[in-house]
Parts: structure tokens; C-alpha cells; sequence
């Protein structure tokens, strides 16, 4: 393994934690002697990329903030939809995500949640795979074929249920997922695409919330309104259009 490898990992390691750990509690996570580790965030904490605690335990260090906030701005897509995602949110009432595809997963950019008290609560950042769920659905109908046997293959080892190539098909044709009840119990979600100028989806703009509240009459009432908003979506981020002013 790559230094490197070794570092991303180590990263990982704190992030997965979500609060200081010890030395020990880094090498039995990562398999690597407790020596090598200590170089290791020893040199991480000399770049401010960790940081030590009052009492020795490692955590994240301030340096990550300042590259996250850039890799967040680098997303141009996150600040031309954020206005328009709180529009959907407000005429819906409903929780309002974006997707984009990463490898045979997707990452939620951004998130805006609904007025409910039952709503699903997605981490901005977060990794979640392609198949499930209503975006996870959309994005994998528009990703590569590799992409797609990747997936597959995937999901046939953990026993993941994964739509047919008829509901793929159905999907591209209507650039509209549905998912009710599938990724959670009691959660339901719909998704449209967002497309470039080029005409190619570029992410996924959904709106989710309780399944007894989101059934499929519902989602026709709304879906006019989400395909408005993603169209407007795509027209700013392609130019062709301002923001949600």
C-alpha cells in the first residue's frame, strides 16, 4: 500500500470516527503497526490535516475545513441550485436533494429539509449507492455501461435489489424515478435529472418525505413543479439563464 493510500486512509479513519480516537484505535482500524500510524499522524498534524487534543487523541485537523469549503465551491451546480431547491421545498413541503454520480455511488451536494416531522435526514457529502432509492435509481439509468456491470456485480454479492432493465429503460425514456418504501420503511422519493448543454444529466434533483404523505397521486400533482425547477436548474448552471431571482 501507497503511502498515500496509507494517509487517505488514516483520514478516513478520524472522519468515520466522528470524534477524537487514540493511537491504538487508529492502527487496529487501519491493520498497520501503531509505530508506522504515529509517523503517520504525527506528519498529518505538522500539515494541519489532523490536530492533537488537550489529552493525545487525534481528530481532523482545521487545514480540512478550508479544502472542503473550496471542493464545495468547485460544485457550481450546489450554489446556482440551493435557491431554487428551497423554492421546491416551500411549494412541496417536502425535503429537496441533489445528487451527482460518483463512480458507482452518488454524493449528496446539497440538501434543504422539509417542513414535516417526519423527513428523511441526508448528510451533505455523503455516499450512498447507485440503485436504491429514487435518485440512486435515475442516476444509475444514465451512467455508463461499466458503470452499470459494476453495480450489478456489486449488488449481486451483498443481495442488493437492484431495478430491471425495463424500469432503467422507462427511467431514460421519462427522466422520472419513484421509490416508495424501497431504501427505508416509511420513505418515499421521487427524482428528475438535471441536464448540461448537451442534453447529458449532469445530477438528480429529488424531493422525499413520509410514504403516507408522498404516494404516487401526490407525486403526480408535484412532478410538474420538479421538472420546472430542474429545468431552471440546468439553465443557469448551462448559462442560459440567471439564478432563482
Amino acid at each position: 500500500m501507497s503511502v498515500l493510500a496509507k494517509t487517505a486512509q488514516a483520514i478516513d479513519s478520524l472522519a468515520r470516527a466522528k470524534r477524537p480516537m487514540r493511537l491504538a484505535e487508529v492502527a487496529e482500524d487501519l491493520g498497520l503497526p501503531k509505530s508506522s500510524v504515529h509517523r503517520l499522524l504525527t506528519e498529518l498534524t505538522e500539515l494541519r490535516i489532523a490536530r492533537r487534543t488537550p489529552d493525545g487523541l487525534f481528530a481532523l485537523g482545521p487545514r480540512l475545513l478550508s479544502w472542503g469549503a473550496s471542493a464545495a465551491d468547485s460544485f457550481v451546480i450546489r450554489g446556482v441550485a440551493e435557491p431554487w431547491m428551497h423554492r421546491l421545498r416551500d411549494s412541496t413541503g417536502e425535503s429537496v436533494h441533489l445528487y451527482i454520480r460518483h463512480g458507482s455511488n452518488r454524493v449528496c451536494l446539497a440538501s434543504v429539509e422539509g417542513r414535516a416531522a417526519l423527513r428523511p435526514v441526508v448528510p451533505t457529502g455523503g455516499l450512498q449507492p447507485l440503485g436504491i432509492g429514487s435518485s440512486g435509481k435515475l442516476l444509475l439509468a444514465f451512467a455508463p455501461s461499466t458503470v452499470l456491470e459494476e453495480v450489478r456485480a456489486e449488488a449481486k454479492k451483498s443481495r442488493m435489489s437492484l431495478p430491471e432493465d425495463e424500469e432503467l429503460a422507462t427511467i431514460r425514456e421519462t427522466h422520472w424515478a419513484v421509490s416508495i418504501d424501497e431504501r427505508e420503511k416509511g420513505l418515499s422519493g421521487a427524482a428528475t435529472s438535471i441536464c448540461g448543454p448537451e442534453g447529458e444529466v449532469v445530477a438528480a434533483l429529488s424531493i422525499s418525505g413520509s410514504s403516507t404523505r408522498l404516494t404516487l397521486q401526490r407525486y403526480s400533482e408535484v412532478k410538474d413543479d420538479v421538472f420546472a425547477i430542474a429545468n431552471e436548474i440546468g439553465a443557469a448552471v448551462a448559462g442560459r439563464a440567471g439564478g432563482a431571482a
